[in-house]
């Protein structure tokens, strides 16, 4: 069961600079206080002044050091109160570990979390990773200001990049900061409508979000779907996955089941990038990965099939795996006179 963050999310929207002493923090973090607190931790630094908490009350008050502690002056006429180190003393939000539990939360991959240079307010927090060979970048922007958010858009778009917008809410996502997401064909999601919290306190999704669903449509504009006009499909491969991942194995002279880590498929040569344009019939690389299957991952000047031509062709089955899978380290090393396959292939 989850539990929605509102007061936490729209609290970051309105601390300025991410900073303020315990009682303010309190004051807006009402019920979510305790759930967030671990993100919520104190500094070396004494405020110089804080905010009213009295009833109706709107007046600054500032910090006066005295006799060993503090002393809240208003301007306005509330009575001076006493006050302990603890209760000057400034609180910041760790933004790093923040970012680390959204990230994971969300399904990303998480990075270091940094500001992004040349764009005010935004940490780069994490990558989406759907499949191996496309990285795209996830930033925060923590801030309240419509105008802020629109520049912070306006920043990232003109990095050239795809990539993922993540706000505590939408109150300040305009139009303006609208049209630039959608002529960057980028994605932008506010995290009251995602992410809370759970019994144990620890951030998770909200009832009904699943990490898939929430980046589906960002997937779906992004990754490669099939080709209408050579019927080539690109294959699911896992993060991080490598050639040693791979298994591939002939089921008959036009199709293969492939498997890397937990994704698995059966695909016909066409979909493998592998068909002639000229007749529709295999390529010289498929033949020669059938070769390679032939000889249990290995071809030299033994096999049947060896031909000065198979530098070439090697070459050329060597990019359309990288494009079908995609890894993109060589598939095949040099060994004796010949090659071998750093993947399994083999014939049933």
């Amino acid at each position: 069961m989850s539990r929605r963050l509102q007061w936490f999310w729209q609290a970051l929207e309105r601390v300025p600079d991410l900073a303020g002493v315990a009682s303010e923090w309190r004051a807006l973090l009402g019920d979510d206080d305790k759930a967030v607190a671990r993100f919520i931790l104190p500094t070396r630094r004494i405020a110089g002044s804080i905010r009213c908490t009295a009833p109706k009350r709107t007046c600054v008050h500032e910090i006066r050091p005295w006799k060993r502690r503090f002393l809240s002056v208003c301007p306005d006429g509330c009575e001076p109160a006493e006050l302990t180190r603890d209760e000057v003393t400034v609180h910041r939000l760790d933004v790093a570990t923040l970012a680390r539990e959204v990230a994971e939360t969300l399904g990303l991959e998480p990075v270091r979390a940094e500001l992004v240079p040349g764009v005010a307010g935004v940490w780069h927090v994490g990558d989406y990773v759907p499949y191996s060979g496309f990285r795209f970048p996830v930033y925060l922007a923590l801030t309240g200001e419509p105008e802020a958010l629109s520049w912070a858009a306006d920043g990232l778009a003109a990095r050239g990049q795809w990539f993922v917008l993540l706000a505590p809410t939408r109150s300040a996502f305009t139009q303006a900061a609208a049209d630039v997401i959608r002529q960057a064909k980028a994605c932008f999601l506010p995290l009251d409508e995602l992410v809370g919290h759970g019994d144990d306190d620890g951030l998770v999704l909200l009832d009904g979000v699943t990490a898939e669903g929430v980046l589906a449509e960002f997937r779906a504009a992004h990754v490669p779907q099939p080709k209408a006009d050579d019927g080539m499909v690109f294959f699911p491969t896992p993060p991080g996955a490598r050639w040693s991942d791979v298994s591939i194995r002939f089921i008959d002279r036009h199709s293969v089941y492939v498997k890397v880590k937990g994704a698995s498929g059966t695909f016909h040569f066409a979909q493998m990038g592998m068909a002639s344009r000229k007749n529709a019939k295999p390529t010289v690389q498929w033949l020669l990965l059938e070769a390679f299957a032939e000889g249990h991952g290995r071809l030299d000047w033994r096999s049947r099939k060896a031909s000065r031509k198979n530098q070439k062709r090697k070459e050329n089955l060597a990019a359309d795996l990288q494009r079908f899978f995609p890894i993109e380290d060589d598939p095949f090393v040099i060994e004796g006179d010949g090659w071998r396959a750093r993947f399994a292939v083999e014939v049933a």
